[in-house]
Formats: C-alpha cells, structure tokens, sequence
C-alpha cells in the first residue's frame, strides 16, 4: 500500500490537499491523509512511518493554531483520532476541556479520544478523567454526547449512567442517535428498559427509535461481550431474548 501511495503521487496530493488551498479542500485532504497514514503504517516500512509522522505533526500543527477554521481544526483532531498516538493526547485532551473552543471541535475531540487503542487497563488516567468531566450535567449536550461516546469507546462501563440519562433527556437526534448505539456498544443491561422505553415512545423521532433497536440487537449479542456473562445466571435468556422479541414487534 505504501508502495502504490508513492508510486502514483497519491501520498503527495493528499499532503498538499490537507496543507493548501480553500479551508474546506483542506478538511477532506487533512482526514484523508490521515486515513491513508493509518493504513500504511500498520506494517513496518519506513516510507509509511514516515508518512504517519508527517501526517501526526502536520494535524497537531492545525489543531494548535487557533486563527485557523473551526472546521479544519475539528478535521484534525478526526484525523489525529484516526491516527491514533500517545504523543496526541495532551493537544486532545486540550481542545476537549477549553470552553472558548469550538464546541463542534470539542466534541470531535472527545470523540478522538475514544480511539485511544491501548488495553483498557492501560489507558490514560488523564484521558479518562477529561471525558468524565466534560459529561458533567451542566455542560453542553453536544459535548456531553461525545465525551460519554468517548467513554463508551475505550470500553468504560461508569460512562453508562451518563449515555442511559443523556437517552431519556437529550433532544438532538444525531447526538440521541449515537448515544443509544454507544449503550448497546457498551453491553450493560441496566440499558434495556430505556433502549426498550424510547424505541416504543411514537413521539421519538424515527431515526432514535430505529437506532435504540439495533442497540438493543448488538446488546444482545453476547458474543464477545463479557458484561453479559451475568446473563448466564438467574433467568438471562429470557431477559435477552425479551427484549428481543419486543424489539420485533416495534419494526
């Protein structure tokens, strides 16, 4: 793959994408070129390193400079998500927890993140620690959404108090949307009964219900999925299979 980006001048055009021309040329070129640096660089030849480092600096160079567009500095810290580096984190974590940012930009950085690919265990305290803070109930939803997501990607099951009131409150459908397939991601059964009561509620707007079902479905999929293992105790297949069934009967 690295030999195909230079060979036909791809890597090079993505560089220039993400770095010149119109802000929004920009945006696509900055998480392109990181999507093409991710790949690469999974194997272990140096053009692709080197690629994934110039893409790394480049979109930490953008999401420090604050004259920039709002836009092209939330490309970036998609990017960077996408990129996924310890080396990223403090900028992230930066941009999550400064008010007079963008919200749209914090938000995409809260959601960067959630792509921390380290064991849970190994996880940045820190990165942990800003994403619960920036669920705190008096903040922006937009925000609130995201940083829970966050939570929910790294596999936090403390994040799920916060998802299952964002569910009954929220008002946003995108961000409503996300936060019911971040419950079934996240495989906690105290989701069940809200995923249940909003994929009922006719007044929902299609779009949430649609989404609190096919939560439920990936919830409960119990492969891969230790939480459920409490399943397998007291009366779980008929609590699975419930809800389920309830699921069916809504489409």
């Amino acid at each position: 793959s690295t030999r195909l980006l230079e060979g036909t001048g791809a890597a090079k055009l993505l560089q220039e994408r993400a770095t010149k021309g119109p802000w929004y040329m920009r945006s696509f070129g900055a998480i392109g070129w990181a999507l093409a640096a991710r790949g690469v660089a999974m194997g272990r030849d140096a053009p692709g390193i080197q690629l994934k480092s110039d893409a790394r600096i480049a979109l930490r160079r953008m999401l420090q400079t604050r004259t920039l567009e709002p836009d092209l500095r939330s490309a970036a810290t998609v990017g960077l998500g996408l990129m996924w580096a310890p080396e990223t984190s403090p900028d992230l974590r930066a941009a999550v927890a400064n008010p007079a940012n963008d919200m749209d930009l914090r938000a995409d950085a809260a959601l960067a993140l959630g792509q921390d690919v380290r064991p849970q265990a190994e996880a940045d305290a820190e990165v942990v620690a800003t994403l619960q803070a920036a669920t705190n109930q008096d903040g922006p939803e937009l925000l609130r959404g995201a940083a829970a997501l966050g939570l929910s990607l790294l596999g936090r099951p403390d994040s799920a108090p916060a998802l299952i009131a964002q569910l009954r409150g929220g008002r946003r459908t995108s961000h409503l949307a996300g936060v019911t397939l971040a419950l079934g991601h996240l495989g906690s059964l105290d989701a069940v009964e809200p995923l249940l009561e909003v994929a009922r509620d006719e007044d929902r707007p299609e779009l949430v219900r649609a989404m609190a079902i096919v939560a439920l479905g990936v919830l409960a999929d119990s492969e891969d999925r230790p939480s459920l293992l409490r399943l397998s105790r007291g009366s779980p297949y008929p609590v699975r299979t419930s809800a389920l069934e309830e699921a069916f009967t809504i489409l």
